[in-house]
Parts: C-alpha cells; structure tokens; sequence
C-alpha cells in the first residue's frame, strides 16, 4: 500500500466489544474531526449485544469487521490494520470521545518531522477533569505507566518528548510499523502499548 510518497490519509481503529453504549459518543466524535483525510474502522470482537447493527444503521461511513470471537485488544487492532488504507494509524478506544481537533493535532508535527513515529494523546477523566495520560513512561523495573495519571490535565499542555504512547488514543506512522512490527500477539490486552513503545 504505501509509496514512496505519503498521503497523509490517517486510518483511525475502534475496537469494540460490547461497548454499544459506547459508541455513539465515540464514533460522533471521530466523524466530526476537523482533520478531514481519514476513514474510520470499527473492528467488533465478537459482540453479543448490538454494536454492529448499531454501527451499520448510524454510522454508514464507518468500515466495518465483525469478528467471530473477542481477539483482544491485539488481535482486533491487527484486523482493523488489515483493512486500513492509511499512511498513519491511529488506535482509539471505544469510550474515548476525541476533540474535533485531535486528530489535526496528532498529525500535523508528524508530517513536519518525517522521524517521528509515534504521537502521544492526552487522556483527560471527564469528571473530575483530572489526567489519566500523557504518554506512557517506563520504570527501571521495565513496568510501563500513565504519565501524570491522577494530575491536574492542565499541568501538560506542552508538547515533548516521552517514551511512548498509550494505545487509548495514539497515532502511529504506518512506515515505522511496516519496520518493526506492530501489536505482539502474545498479548491479548494489557502491556501491548507499552511493548511496542
């Protein structure tokens, strides 16, 4: 898929299971990005609730994989890959509810620094409006962790240079993925993110 040229067209993946009620929220919010070169992709672990036919009916645009059984957070982002198009990927939890300006946000210092791979969000807790990450950091223990998780959100408000990305909402150069490797599958859910950072 990708030249030598980029396109600069972003693939955004939603795994879900379960997370109907989620989903309205999220995906009303990813289509309403100010940042207009994007698809959407709903990856569906195997839900038993309806989020596929919730998707199919309210967000027509959204590409859809509905798959049999919960793959985990590794294996429904590796379908969601699969099938995107883009020249970036972005990972987005279903009860995230990005601002229209967050993906404009992410890409814009990644096109004007072609070395950067990874671009961290920051996840704020709506009530209280407290952090819950900004970008991940990692122990000398090698244990991974939010940082400034609890903190006044206000407090990181700059851009700068941490060790990775929380897969919650995370942008990466497909390029870079296409050179290392993208989410192990000897994780199902947790540690994932901070493995491949």
């Amino acid at each position: 898929m990708i030249s030598g040229v980029e396109s600069n067209h972003v693939s955004i993946i939603v795994v879900n299971w379960n997370g109907e009620r989620f989903l309205k929220d999220c995906l009303g919010a990813l289509s309403g990005q100010t940042y207009a070169n994007y698809e959407i992709i709903l990856v569906d672990n195997g839900s038993s609730d309806n989020s596929v036919c919730f998707t199919r009916k309210n967000f027509p645009e959204v590409k859809l994989v509905a798959l049999r059984e919960n793959t985990g957070f590794t294996g429904g982002n590796a379908a969601g890959l699969e099938v995107a198009v883009g020249d970036f990927v972005a990972l987005v939890n279903n009860d995230a509810r990005p601002e229209k300006t967050w993906l404009e946000n992410l890409i814009h210092p990644m096109l004007e620094d072609r070395t950067i791979g990874i671009w961290a969000s920051k996840l704020i807790v709506e009530d209280p409006r407290v952090l819950n990450s900004a970008g991940d950091g990692l122990t000398t223990a090698g244990v991974g962790f939010n940082r400034g998780l609890g903190q006044n959100a206000a407090q990181f408000d700059a851009s700068e240079p941490v060790f990775g990305a929380c897969g919650a909402a995370v942008l990466y150069r497909r390029r870079m993925l296409e050179e290392i490797g993208f989410l192990d599958e000897d994780f199902f859910l947790s540690d994932v993110d901070t493995d491949l950072n």
